[in-house]
């Protein structure tokens, strides 16, 4: 799931997003930091056995030399309904995680050429007011 966040923040307003946030001292582990900021923001429940974990990825440094882990779950009840934190997030939806793996854009990397007729026009040269 990927969230679009709130107009109303400090930073990064408006922006794609995925669900999470910064360690807090009770977090014991990245996964309960994962869990913790889904369900703060989008209520999704911290049921290991209704969300069971993945897979930690590869730490990466985003634009805002921030460290991101991402944390990836497998949404096994599909009767689980998000419920908003609207001061946080003002949008969700989802996003095929095969999109994340892959190296192939979903779009051509180069732009397509298009052949079209080709018109030329006569040049004239103002001569000037008389």
């Amino acid at each position: 799931m990927r969230c679009r966040r709130s107009a109303t923040l400090r930073s990064y307003a408006g922006d794609t997003s995925l669900p999470g946030g910064e360690v807090e001292p009770k977090d014991r582990t990245i996964e309960d930091t994962a869990r913790r900021e889904a369900f703060e923001e989008i209520g999704l429940t911290r049921n290991k056995l209704k969300v069971p974990l993945l897979c930690v990825l590869d730490p990466l440094m985003a634009s805002n030399n921030l460290v991101v882990r991402p944390v990836v779950v497998l949404i096994l009840d599909n009767t689980l309904r998000p419920i908003l934190n609207t001061a946080e997030v003002a949008e969700l939806f989802s996003h095929p995680l095969a999109a994340f793996l892959s190296s192939t854009p979903p779009f051509p990397a180069e732009p397509e050429l298009i052949e079209a007729p080709y018109h030329t026009t006569i040049d004239w040269t103002y001569p000037g007011p008389n």
